[in-house]
């Protein structure tokens, strides 16, 4: 199975993820290019750092441990793990500057890394079931985190504080009413607005 693909920041090349091991392809031909070894067992996530020297892999063993790991996507040198969890990284997004990373886990827990140091910069916990997706404001100065808890958590970057909580995935949209999981969220490249999908039939824009 693959759970995660990630183009290179200049489009030559797709990182792909799976399970037991990455690889990364040529986007134009389609060849294989290198095999990356000693990753997670499932890799759930994956996402370049904007200089495409770093690949960020998330992932683990369901019920197990989460792990998020740079990785050369040249393959020239060995993996280094950024930090542990105690269930599957399930995402994992960039900072637009490249200098910090956010993880979400099945444990609950949301935590950002410096990418130069490989320090915890902070960790959160807001949310009450599975975080499944992140994101980073196109400023950087918002993460956004969606669960299988209905709802979004928007997050101070640079401290981890709670800034608001979107509700949308459980409240009567037109005709579609239920309570959703969210499953996937995407900031807008170049302004304040963020999209985000779960189970119900409808993209909320927000």
């Amino acid at each position: 199975p693959v759970f995660a693909v990630a183009f290179s920041p200049d489009g030559q090349e797709l990182a792909v993820g799976g399970v037991p091991e990455g690889t990364g392809w040529n986007s134009l031909t389609g060849a294989l290019l290198r095999r990356l070894g000693s990753l997670p067992e499932r890799i759930q996530s994956l996402a370049y750092a904007k200089d495409g020297a770093t690949l960020v892999v998330g992932g683990g063993s369901p019920g197990d441990y989460g792990e998020l790991t740079l990785v050369d996507p040249a393959g020239t040198t060995p993996p280094r793990v950024l930090g542990t969890f105690d269930d599957l990284v399930l995402a994992a997004a960039v900072s637009r500057d490249g200098t910090r990373v956010a993880a979400a886990a099945a444990d609950r827990a949301v935590r950002c890394y410096s990418l130069v140091e490989g320090k915890l910069l902070w960790q959160s916990q807001l949310h009450f079931d599975w975080v499944t997706s992140v994101g980073l404001s196109h400023d950087d100065r918002f993460v956004a985190t969606g669960s299988k808890d209905y709802t979004i958590k928007v997050l101070d970057a640079a401290t981890g504080a709670l800034f608001t909580t979107y509700n949308g995935h459980k409240r009567q949209l037109g005709k579609e009413n239920g309570r959703f999981p969210v499953y996937a969220l995407a900031f807008s490249p170049d302004g304040p607005q963020a999209y985000s999908a779960g189970k119900g039939k409808s993209i909320r824009v927000w």
